[in-house]
């Protein structure tokens, strides 16, 4: 019986004694008056704890708020000697009832606290995840607003693969500027010079390319568009496909269009031109190196050799400028190809760091 005490007691210390436990616990408190030997053990007990609690204080404060919440014990704390009286007058005077309300007071106390605990860690959790998301989100619209730009300078062409998996081969002096993720209903890109497109099909994502006062328009196709800002007209030509084509003020009808036809829209009378080329692979020669001339002016040809080769072209005598040029040049270099047009045109031209010089008389009759 007595090692059956030690054991309540114990349990009790630690916390972990049940209803029952705690009603016979105190009825062993209660025999401890008329029994030698529990009364024997129960003293053994606190001169154990005073030994241990001797130097000590903060141990001993830990132990006794360990029973704080116990009208029982805390009297046993309180007057060593005189344990036995007090305690057989406070059972005596108390109930079953009594004794489980203080337990489940304590278990109240109890879990209300581990409440407190988790409401808190769910609240730091609640506000990790919104945070979280948050961020996620503004990551996400980051990510919408971040463009890219490319460009290629005079003299260099570059092949340039977009969100989407369609490929852009850009030409001289030109730049193109796109989203790093293709978000919303459409796929919109922003040209400068030109630039050869090949879309990958998306039925439900059209593909807009904005050049200017010009908006073109596919769902996958390929096709070329041509705007210099110093050029008078925009170009676009199509290879594959259908294309619609119109202006970004909306003043200028819509127009469509299919393999071999060129729209053009001239930037004074603000209006789409549409006709059929022959040979469609005359305007787009330039993606595989070639440099192809069918009967244009020499002003215009210029302005080619210096997207082309990175130089600044000077007409010493404008009317030079007005001569027609034909001629094909693949990967030729410019003295080569100026070479060519000395003894078409009749003409002289001087090649320095500075630049290409022409000079001439004017045209052959």
């Amino acid at each position: 019986m007595s090692n059956h005490f030690k054991i309540l007691f114990q349990k009790y210390i630690d916390q972990t004694i049940n209803e029952e436990e705690l009603v016979m616990f105190y009825s062993y408190l209660e025999r401890s008056e008329t029994d030698p030997a529990l009364k024997a053990q129960l003293s053994e007990f606190w001169q154990y704890q005073e030994l241990m609690g001797k130097g000590k204080a903060a141990d001993k404060s830990k132990q006794r708020s360990l029973f704080k919440q116990d009208r029982w014990l805390e009297i046993l704390m309180k007057d060593n000697q005189h344990h036995s009286k007090q305690v057989s007058a406070l059972i005596k005077n108390a109930t079953i009832d009594d004794l489980r309300k203080d337990r489940k007071e304590d278990k109240k106390r109890f879990w209300w606290g581990w409440f407190k605990k988790f409401f808190v860690m769910a609240l730091v959790i609640v506000a990790a995840g919104a945070w979280y998301y948050v961020s996620k989100q503004e990551d996400t619209t980051a990510a919408e607003m971040a463009y890219v730009e490319k460009t290629s300078a005079y003299g260099q062409k570059s092949t340039i693969p977009l969100p989407d998996g369609s490929v852009v081969k850009l030409n001289s002096g030109s730049k193109l500027i796109f989203p790093k993720l293709f978000e919303g209903d459409t796929r919109e890109v922003t040209l400068e010079g030109e630039a050869f497109f090949e879309v990958a099909r998306n039925e439900n994502k059209p593909f807009v390319v904005r050049s200017g006062e010009l908006v073109t328009t596919v769902l996958g196709t390929s096709f070329n568009v041509k705007a210099y800002p110093e050029d008078q007209a925009i170009q676009v030509a199509v290879a594959t496909g259908k294309v619609k084509v119109e202006s970004e003020d909306g003043k200028s009808d819509a127009q469509f269009l299919t393999p071999n036809m060129v729209a053009s829209y001239n930037h004074t009378v603000r209006k789409i031109n549409i006709s059929s080329y022959n040979n469609i692979s005359n305007l787009l020669a330039w993606r595989e190196g070639v440099l192809r001339f069918d009967e244009v002016p020499f002003t215009e040809v210029a302005r080619t050799l210096e997207k082309w080769y990175g130089v600044k072209v000077t007409f010493e005598n404008e009317d030079v400028g007005q001569c027609l040029i034909y001629g094909e040049f693949k990967n030729q270099s410019l003295d080569k190809v100026m070479q060519a047009l000395k003894h078409a045109i009749d003409i002289e031209y001087k090649l320095t760091t500075d630049g290409l010089t022409v000079t001439g008389k004017g045209c052959p009759t």
